[in-house]
């Protein structure tokens, strides 16, 4: 990949039924040569599949269900979702019940691979082709974070402006597995 320093890759992706082909998703401005790349020689060399036409483009994870028939990944945060359907080559943003409503986070049904969950942080939607039509499921998120109690000991001279960053990974239910960003 040949990107510029105001890029980021940011998902990485190896195809489950063609380990030849691999996609990344890279952010940053549209400058920087953001937006979906894919390389069919296992990584030897990638070609742009997408160009982001967004002055911000912020893809943050791409999954794909097992055997590699769709690949998703969620951008920005409005929520918009890309599908392709051909190993990489054309991407385009499918429907999202829940656009504008925040980061999206997707997951595939570990049940059934052909259901694709949409989640914000006010409800959960899924689809079971492919994202073209996605059903809403009843009630809204109540998004709850427990962690033990950690003591932080930090020390900033008076005056000075601080930022604490605490990062999430994986937030796991009795039924799936979905990331947290």
């Amino acid at each position: 990949l040949s990107l510029t320093q105001a890029s980021t890759i940011t998902s990485v992706l190896v195809d489950p039924s063609d380990s030849n082909i691999i996609h990344a998703a890279v952010a940053g401005p549209r400058e920087s040569r953001a937006g979906f790349y894919r390389s069919i020689n296992a990584g030897d060399r990638f070609d742009v599949a997408v160009a982001s036409p967004l002055d911000r483009f912020t893809p943050t994870r791409l999954i794909a269900d097992p055997a590699g028939r769709f690949v998703f990944s969620e951008a920005n945060d409005a929520g918009t979702i890309y599908r392709t359907t051909d190993k990489g080559v054309n991407w385009e943003i499918v429907n999202n019940p829940l656009l504008g409503q925040g980061r999206t986070v997707l997951a595939f049904d570990p049940n059934d691979p052909r259901i694709v969950l949409v989640g914000t942080s006010i409800g959960l939607a899924e689809t079971s082709d492919g994202g073209q039509r996605w059903q809403r499921r009843i009630g809204f998120a109540r998004p709850t974070i427990s962690a033990p109690a950690q003591a932080l000991n930090f020390v900033l001279p008076a005056g000075t402006p601080g930022q604490m960053q605490v990062s999430l990974s994986v937030v796991e239910t009795n039924q799936w597995t979905l990331p947290v960003s």
